[in-house]
């Protein structure tokens, strides 16, 4: 059951790009000066989101539910290691975070369709 909800997730990936990337455009909209100030934390959010997206390919293709609780505690451990002195920031690595997320999902979706 749990795999086919990846692949369900998998699927839909590559629109879950485009939508990453208009919020992060309206983000950097918002106040163009930060993204000088946030662009690591949205890098951060770019690499731990695709950890979180490993992990979660892990589980799905069953290697065990210890990935599923990695993919659950990613968030928290980006929030622990982030710099974020303010909520600009913090979009900036929520944006970053689900980007990372849908561009390895698709990515994985795309390897996967060409084999």
């Amino acid at each position: 059951m749990h795999a086919q909800v990846g692949f369900g997730l998998i699927r839909q990936a590559p629109q879950g790009v485009a939508l990453m990337l208009v919020l992060m455009l309206i983000v950097i909209l918002i106040d163009r000066a930060a993204l000088a100030q946030h662009y690591g934390v949205a890098l951060q959010g770019l690499g731990f989101g695709g950890l979180a997206a490993l992990t979660l390919l892990a589980y799905w293709r069953g290697k065990g539910g210890v990935f599923f609780i990695l993919a659950l505690l990613m968030p928290l451990i980006f929030v622990i290691f982030a710099h974020l002195p303010s909520f600009l920031a913090l979009a900036y690595g929520v944006c970053g975070f689900f980007l990372g997320i849908t561009l390895t999902l698709a990515g994985y979706g795309k390897l996967k369709s060409q084999a």
